[in-house]
């Protein structure tokens, strides 16, 4: 699969690490969705706020998604 470019503003980028935090806060807290998020995380959702948060603090929490 071919990937995208995108350009965010510093503000865009902590507001966008803000909401997918708090998505990811909310689907682990419940028996159902737990494993639910941890197949996303997984399937390229880890990978992707391991890129995200690249630089930021809480860049280690996803590292390990990194190499998958």
């Amino acid at each position: 699969m071919k990937g995208i470019q995108i350009s965010l503003t510093g503000k865009e980028r902590e507001r966008l690490i803000d909401a997918v935090t708090y998505y990811l806060d909310i689907m682990s807290d419940g028996y159902d969705t737990s494993q639910t998020t941890q197949n996303e995380l997984n399937d390229g959702l880890g990978k992707a706020m391991f890129k995200l948060y690249k630089g930021y603090q809480g860049e280690e929490i996803y590292k390990v998604y990194n190499k998958k």
